[in-house]
């Protein structure tokens, strides 16, 4: 069986390290560590795995209920001027950007004069595609929100009752995506009540949308479940 100074040589000695602290940390004896050490990195990428299963599934369908409300209000989507000049310049430059790369065009926005985009130019489902997850969860921030949607949200989340649920729904999509970025960088994420606790706060944001829809994903990310249930100390 591989050693762990040979794991340190291929994985680096500072992520080894963590796993062992972590370790030592809740008490396991020095003499297991070695073992527990390899138990826990597996859990580790095993859970990293189911959770990028879950993630794909709750931003498709997150990303999906905002732009049904995007397009609630704006008649060309997210390629309607005032949807455009609505945005913060970082988000504003970035999606022009997009908007650019795909129609070969150079639309520069100006603030006192509408943008006309060739929408038979630029297909829309690649924008879309383009965009990151940053900036649909900017989408549901009360600083936006607020200003532009607020009203509009109960189109998309059937059973969120209030503004204060689209506040919530925005924090745990703050988390949701902070612990994807750990993920996607191959990071410890050792805390299994808190992950648990955050699994089922997503699946309550997406019975916000649907319940069908959260029973279906809960249904379809058990291994997520397991490893989470899953003791390795």
């Amino acid at each position: 069986m591989i050693t762990n100074r040979k794991l340190e040589k291929y994985l680096s000695s500072a992520r080894i390290n963590a796993y062992r602290q972590f370790l030592l940390n809740l008490g396991i004896k020095e003499d297991e560590i070695d073992c527990k050490i390899r138990e826990l990195y597996i859990w580790n990428i095993q859970t990293s795995s189911a959770f990028l299963e879950f993630f794909s599934f709750y931003e498709v369908a997150l990303r999906n209920a905002i732009l049904f409300c995007v397009e609630h209000i704006h008649r060309y989507s997210l390629l309607d001027s005032r949807f455009i000049q609505s945005l913060p310049l970082k988000h504003r430059t970035n999606l022009l950007n997009i908007i650019n790369d795909i129609s070969g065009e150079n639309y520069e926005y100006q603030h006192n004069r509408p943008l006309k985009i060739d929408t038979s130019k630029v297909n829309i489902n690649t924008v879309i595609a383009k965009l990151n997850f940053h900036f649909w969860e900017f989408l549901l921030s009360s600083s936006y929100s607020s200003r532009y949607l607020t009203h509009h949200y109960r189109k998309s989340f059937k059973n969120a009752k209030s503004a204060l649920k689209i506040k919530q729904i925005h924090r745990i999509t703050a988390e949701i995506r902070e612990l994807r970025n750990r993920v996607c960088h191959n990071e410890p994420i050792f805390k299994k009540p808190y992950l648990k606790r955050l699994y089922f706060k997503a699946l309550i944001v997406l019975k916000l949308i649907d319940e069908e829809l959260s029973v279906f994903v809960a249904l379809n990310t058990g291994r997520l479940n397991e490893e989470l249930n899953r003791k390795w100390y």
